[in-house]
């Protein structure tokens, strides 16, 4: 039997982490679809207070909001549309799982969080502006995309802290470090939670395959490149940047495969910042979670 935990504990352990981003992928799923059932989508929010309160706030927002006051969720729903409702129940259900109060990769409240939202934005703009995939399925691949280290550091924060100990001297990288200590990786760990969530198998790819976007299905290599040019954006941003941050590998080949060159990724960096600026308040609190 092994020092640490196994990966399938792991797995079992997260369910009592609370916040878990469970109704997300059923969501998606109704959204996504050309005939949009209201009806659906309003019982699924309305059993999330929180989500619901959010729902109703935004499309009463000076943005959003027409002659009338909305009052209940299928009007919310129905003065949205799929996009914006979309983008705010990926972030909502997200975040708050991201928030959770964790040690292990040397983060301070909300990092992790953070660094997602970070990524999530980074991988919008570089949605529309290298052509891949869409902007919303791109955003949430970004929220998402490192799930794995929040069930991590939860369940075995102590095989963390021995990886920190251990990282650039015995280990290169933090992803062999968590490879030579556990035996696998928070990649792993992410893999295995979207599937059990019931996430679609592009975001799966994604959560599996980030750091080497070459190993990747070719159908989503491409969306895997542009999560791995995101979260590389988003630590060199200084979002949420852990005890890790700077013990990954930028994979060059990748990103000139899918023609992220320095010159296009630095003109996005302004958008990405005020962006960013919109939904993180100076002190550091996520607007969407106030």
């Amino acid at each position: 039997m092994g020092k640490y935990v196994s990966l399938e504990t792991v797995a079992e352990l997260t369910d009592s982490i609370p916040s878990a981003p469970i109704i997300l992928p059923k969501l998606q799923k109704l959204l996504s679809r050309k005939q949009v059932n209201i009806h659906e989508i309003q019982k699924i929010i309305e059993v999330d207070t929180g989500l619901a309160t959010s729902v109703l706030r935004l499309a009463n927002s000076a943005f959003y909001r027409g002659e009338q006051k909305i009052e209940t969720i299928s009007e919310a729903i129905l003065r949205l549309g799929t996009v914006a409702l979309s983008k705010l129940v990926s972030t909502m259900q997200t975040a708050k799982w991201l928030n959770q109060p964790v040690q292990g990769y040397g983060w301070e409240s909300g990092d992790l969080c953070r660094h997602s939202l970070c990524t999530a934005v980074s991988a919008e703009i570089f949605s529309r502006t290298f052509g891949i995939s869409t902007p919303d399925v791109a955003y949430t691949a970004g929220l998402i995309h490192d799930v794995g280290k929040l069930a991590l550091a939860y369940a075995a924060s102590d095989a963390l802290e021995e990886v920190l100990q251990s990282v650039p001297t015995a280990y290169p990288t933090w992803e062999k470090g968590e490879l030579g200590i556990l035996g696998y990786s928070s990649t792993d760990v992410s893999k295995i939670l979207l599937s059990r969530w019931g996430f679609s198998q592009t975001l799966i790819e994604v959560s599996a395959y980030y750091l080497h976007p070459l190993l990747a299905e070719e159908h989503d290599r491409s969306l895997v490149t542009l999560i791995h040019a995101a979260k590389h954006m988003s630590t060199a941003l200084g979002y949420g940047v852990g005890a890790d941050g700077f013990y990954y590998e930028v994979d060059e080949d990748a990103l000139r495969e899918e023609g992220f060159v320095e010159e296009r990724l630095q003109k996005c960096i302004p958008l990405i910042i005020e962006r960013m600026e919109e939904l993180v308040a100076p002190d550091g609190t996520v607007r969407a979670l106030s």
